[in-house]
């Protein structure tokens, strides 16, 4: 991977991460004590609890990027694909594998930022947001999307093309 490609995702990956801490922290004073944790099929709420519940996706925001920092760190030729990688193609999928985990990490952790914005707009309103539903929708599809790109690059370097 490009080395300047990889530094520009690490530090969106680092701003997202710092956004979703600071949106969260910031809001968390202006809440009430009570929040809404689940909401019915008409968007009312069913269920409340403490508004420090909201501190929960950033902190999995920190622990999922640490473990990418950590993997990327390790440089592991092991992959877990639905093939078999001949040994000589594993120095050719590593920067691939690096680039992959980068984007996911940026993807999840911006798509967090945009998740706890509509959490927060909804404990405040009382009421689900219109756009809650398409966001998760969006992190699905998008998640996929990546991963899919990702093995059919693979199973095609694995192959013997490139």
């Amino acid at each position: 991977m490009d080395e300047t490609r990889g530094r520009t995702l690490d530090t969106i990956a680092v701003a997202a991460l710092v956004a979703l801490w600071a949106e969260t922290l910031v809001s968390l004073p202006a809440l009430p004590d009570m929040v809404p944790t689940s909401f019915g099929h008409d968007g009312s709420p069913q269920a409340y609890g403490s508004r420090f519940e909201l501190l929960l996706l950033p902190a999995i925001g920190a622990v999922m990027w640490a473990i990418v920092w950590l993997t990327l760190r390790a440089r592991t030729m092991r992959l877990n694909v639905p093939f078999v990688i001949p040994d000589d193609r594993l120095p050719l999928i590593q920067p691939l594998y690096s680039t992959m985990q980068r984007m996911l990490r940026v993807e999840l952790l911006v798509g967090f930022v945009a998740l706890q914005a509509a959490i927060i707009d909804s404990a405040k309103a009382d009421q689900l947001v219109p756009g809650f539903v398409g966001i998760v929708l969006a992190i699905i599809v998008v998640t996929i999307a990546l991963t899919t790109w990702f093995i059919r690059r693979v199973w095609t370097i694995a192959k013997g093309a490139s």
